[in-house]
C-alpha cells in the first residue's frame, strides 16, 4: 500500500460509518427514505467539510486585520443560513422549542420560534455552511483574491440558489425548466456547495 492509499483509508471508512449510521437509521426506523440520492447528501456535505478543515490550517502569523475578518466570516455564516432559510425573522407569540429526529445528517432537527428570530438548523447544512466560513476566514488572512471564492461560496446553499434561479426562470417564462429545478434543488445545491469549498480551498491553501 503506497503512501496515498494510506491517507485515504480515513476517509473511506469515514464515509462508511456514514453510510452505515443512515442504513441503520432506516432499518432500525422503518422509515422510507424519499430517494437513496435524498438520504446520502449529507455524507457528500460532512465529508467534504471535514477534508476541507482538516486540510486548511490557519496561517502560521495572522494578520492584524484578522478580527475584522472573523466578525465578516461569522456574518457570512449567518448570510448563509438565512439565505438558506434556517434563520429568519418571525412574528409569532411566545416561544417555541423542539428537537426532532431524521436520518443522520437530516436530523436531529433544532427548532426554535420567538417573537422576532426562528431557527431551523438541519445538522449537515450547519457543518457546510460552517465550514465555508472557516475557509473564507483562512482566504481573508491570507490574500485579497479570495473575494471571489467568497461570492461562489455566497450562492452554495438551497435557499439562495433557488431564489438565484427561480428569478432567472421567470424572465425567460420556462415552467418545464421552473420544475426541473425546483425538483432537483438539492441536486443542485449540492453541486454548487462542492464548487464553492473547491474554490475557497483553491485560496485558502
Amino acid at each position: 500500500m503506497n503512501d496515498r492509499q494510506r491517507r485515504a483509508v480515513p476517509w473511506v471508512l469515514f464515509v462508511a460509518v456514514q453510510v452505515l449510521a443512515v442504513v441503520l437509521y432506516f432499518v432500525l426506523t422503518n422509515t422510507v427514505a424519499v430517494t437513496v440520492r435524498h438520504a446520502l447528501y449529507p455524507v457528500v456535505w460532512v465529508t467534504l467539510s471535514a477534508w476541507a478543515l482538516l486540510n486548511t490550517p490557519l496561517p502560521d502569523d495572522l494578520p492584524r486585520y484578522a478580527p475584522a475578518v472573523a466578525v465578516v466570516s461569522g456574518l457570512y455564516f449567518v448570510a448563509l443560513l438565512w439565505l438558506a432559510g434556517l434563520v429568519g425573522t418571525a412574528q409569532s407569540p411566545g416561544t417555541a422549542f423542539s428537537v426532532s429526529g431524521a436520518s443522520p445528517g437530516w436530523g436531529p432537527v433544532i427548532a426554535y420560534s420567538g417573537e422576532s428570530v426562528y431557527l431551523r438548523l438541519i445538522p449537515f447544512q450547519v457543518i457546510g455552511y460552517a465550514a465555508l466560513s472557516y475557509l473564507v476566514f483562512v482566504a481573508l488572512t491570507d490574500t485579497a483574491s479570495s473575494i471571489l471564492g467568497a461570492a461562489v461560496g455566497l450562492v452554495s446553499c438551497v435557499g439562495c440558489t433557488w431564489t438565484l434561479v427561480a428569478g432567472a426562470l421567470s424572465v425567460v417564462g420556462s415552467a418545464g425548466v421552473t420544475a426541473f429545478v425546483q425538483s432537483y434543488s438539492y441536486e443542485l445545491s449540492t453541486i454548487v456547495f462542492v464548487t464553492a469549498v473547491v474554490v475557497l480551498y483553491r485560496y485558502a491553501s
